[in-house]
């Protein structure tokens, strides 16, 4: 018998043909398995470089860079390293224990597990959105009358972001409006610097806003024309909640809480409207990863949901099988190619299509959570999945020898 001298692998790894089925011809050698090497573009086999710890922490997860810093969580707290890697505690938390997503938008960094939510701006903690006042101002007329006007009022911070508002106090004024303000509401919050009043024109259903009242004041007095300062656009609207994955698409901030896919308002990465920004579905969210035409979504089904946040929203099932919770990456470049783990392989996404990358030769364990990352050295660009809780995947063929 001759020897057969295999120098490269340009068909790289295969571990679900039977053995018969696997080429014996040098080109077009496959690999029946592959530890700690990576198969370069050639074919050839190298050597994956070693790894060296740089920091030291009792259960640290969810680590994330935005290139400037790396930022990562304990069972406790939230820390960010500096150039050293010297940690610096940001928030103190038990809810930060289950791990975090995360999304970098305009300077600041979002970050969400289905307890807690909250965003880092020049690496302080802040929370995420301000809550509504709980009530309108108590209001009482000067002279009483048969002309009706509603008031309501929102929070305000020092950058401008505005809060929700609540359901209004309605009075009945004479000819000349002047309504007596009392118990005006009080944040917690110490971003916010005013209670803005919001006040009907008369019979009016629209709200004007009439004044800032500086934090610390309960009282105010408003009399006159009404129906000269700008609308009211946040009634009703409230923080987007925790959820397990959140995601930036168009305009809009998204959060997978279990089931549920719950949407901000537009630029306003802050606000929702519980009654209708959200889409239900049968099972937990595992995927959420926008690109321009819209969003992958992953729960019962893989699905993709073309103009997500719009009204000419559809949705399209790509599969049956499920992602990975966490398990996703977009690709350096545009950002519209994204990459994620599936319970049958590795699948790549762009413009609302997927390809299945990995399910004609490699079957891979089935994971619960992982992370993915991109790794280019030396020319050479692999993804790299780090998985926890696996199980093995009955599609391994279960014959070595070759």
């Amino acid at each position: 018998m001759s020897n057969v001298v295999y120098r490269s692998w340009p068909a790289g790894m295969d571990n679900r043909s039977a053995s018969h089925d696997l080429s014996r011809k040098p080109e077009a050698a496959v690999l029946r398995d592959a530890l700690n090497v990576d198969i370069l573009s050639s074919g050839k086999t190298r050597m994956r470089p070693g790894r060296k710890q740089v920091r030291a922490d009792t259960g640290a997860h969810s680590l994330f860079t935005d290139s400037n810093r790396l930022v990562w969580a304990t069972s406790s707290a939230l820390k960010v390293g500096d150039e050293n890697h010297t940690p610096t505690t940001v928030l103190s938390d038990s809810r930060l224990v289950a791990p975090l997503s995360w999304v970098a938008l305009n300077g600041e960094l979002y970050f969400s597990n289905e307890a807690i939510n909250g965003k880092l701006v020049i690496y302080a903690y802040e929370p995420w959105g301000v809550v509504a006042p709980a009530y309108a101002p108590v209001c009482t007329p000067a002279t009483s009358g048969e002309y009706r006007y509603t008031v309501t009022c929102t929070f305000v911070t020092a950058t401008g972001e505005e809060s929700g508002a609540p359901l209004g106090s309605t009075v009945l004024c004479g000819e000349t409006p002047s309504l007596r303000l009392t118990s005006i509401p009080q944040s917690s919050d110490s971003r916010v610097v005013a209670t803005r009043l919001y006040v009907t024109n008369v019979d009016g259903k629209d709200f004007y806003a009439q004044v800032d009242v500086p934090a610390g004041t309960t009282a105010w007095s408003l009399t006159g024309f009404f129906a000269n300062g700008a609308l009211l656009r946040t009634q009703f609207l409230e923080p987007l909640p925790p959820g397990q994955l959140i995601e930036y698409n168009n305009g809009r901030m998204y959060a997978a809480s279990n089931n549920v896919l719950w949407y901000t308002e537009p630029l306003r990465y802050g606000l929702m409207n519980r009654a209708a920004n959200f889409f239900m579905f049968p099972a937990r969210i595992t995927l959420v990863k926008g690109v321009k035409e819209g969003l992958y979504i992953s729960a019962d089904r893989t699905y993709f949901l073309p103009g997500a946040g719009t009204k000419d929203v559809d949705l399209v099932v790509l599969e049956d099988d499920r992602a990975v919770e966490g398990a996703v990456l977009k690709l350096p470049g545009d950002g519209e190619e994204v990459v994620w783990l599936s319970t049958g392989g590795i699948r790549r996404g762009k413009g609302g299509a997927m390809e299945r990358v990995t399910d004609d030769r490699i079957a891979i364990e089935k994971y619960e959570r992982a992370c993915v990352g991109l790794v280019e050295k030396n020319g050479h660009r692999a993804i790299v999945v780090v998985a926890r809780d696996g199980a093995a995947n009955p599609l391994v063929a279960d014959d070595f020898v070759i």
